[in-house]
């Protein structure tokens, strides 16, 4: 995959693509609104306190309008969802050691109440998800 190379004077409304991928100048960021393939799909059963709703957003999350946010580096850092209902759903990504360790997702359901889901990696696969209600 090339690596991305966004304008660095865009202009309001300008598109640039990228393998595969649409991305547009809102004038303070680029904002991608191309869908993508479907994320890891978790375990399926009961899941205590989470409800059905938060699953299927974060299941189809990416059908959503989202801005990437980078270090300076150019290492992705968060990607804010801007679900139509729900709000802002932000997934949240930790390093160590270079190596992507976890991901959180946190954001609110129809309920109100702010959800979160965190996916813990180790070489590059998913050991493990945990849940939180705040």
């Amino acid at each position: 995959m090339a690596a991305l190379n966004f304008p660095a004077t865009p202009t309001l409304n300008q598109v640039y693509t990228a393998n595969g991928v649409s991305y547009k100048w809102d004038g303070t960021s680029w904002i991608n609104n191309t869908s993508g393939p479907a994320g890891y799909t978790g375990s399926q059963g009961p899941i205590g306190d989470i409800p059905t709703t938060f699953e299927t957003i974060s299941n189809n999350i990416r059908s959503f309008p989202y801005v990437i946010n980078r270090s300076v580096e150019g290492v992705i850092t968060s990607v804010v969802y801007t679900a139509p209902a729900e709000g802002t759903i932000t997934k949240s990504f930790t390093y160590s050691a270079g190596v992507l360790s976890t991901v959180t997702l946190s954001g609110p359901a129809l309920d109100g109440v702010v959800y979160t889901k965190t996916l813990t990696y180790d070489a590059g696969l998913v050991t493990g998800a945990s849940y939180a209600v705040s």
